[in-house]
């Protein structure tokens, strides 16, 4: 699994066929999702893409089919 916010490490995660988590966080107002960034993190193969850690449970729920 890889988890991060840029696309290079989801397109080496995709190489290796992890599980990527694309984390489009808005870095300026520190919440909420910047959309340029999950643009580039579908582009780049994220296989989802989350806004922040705010719905972890939910999260974790999707990762280990809870």
């Amino acid at each position: 699994m890889v988890i991060g916010d840029g696309p290079v490490e989801i397109i080496e995660g995709r190489k290796v066929g992890a599980f990527c988590i694309g984390v489009a966080s808005d870095e300026v107002r520190r919440h909420g999702l910047n959309y340029s960034k999950r643009t580039r993190l579908i582009r780049a193969g994220a296989n989802i893409i989350i806004p922040d850690f705010s719905q972890l449970d939910q999260l974790l729920n999707i990762i280990f089919n809870k």
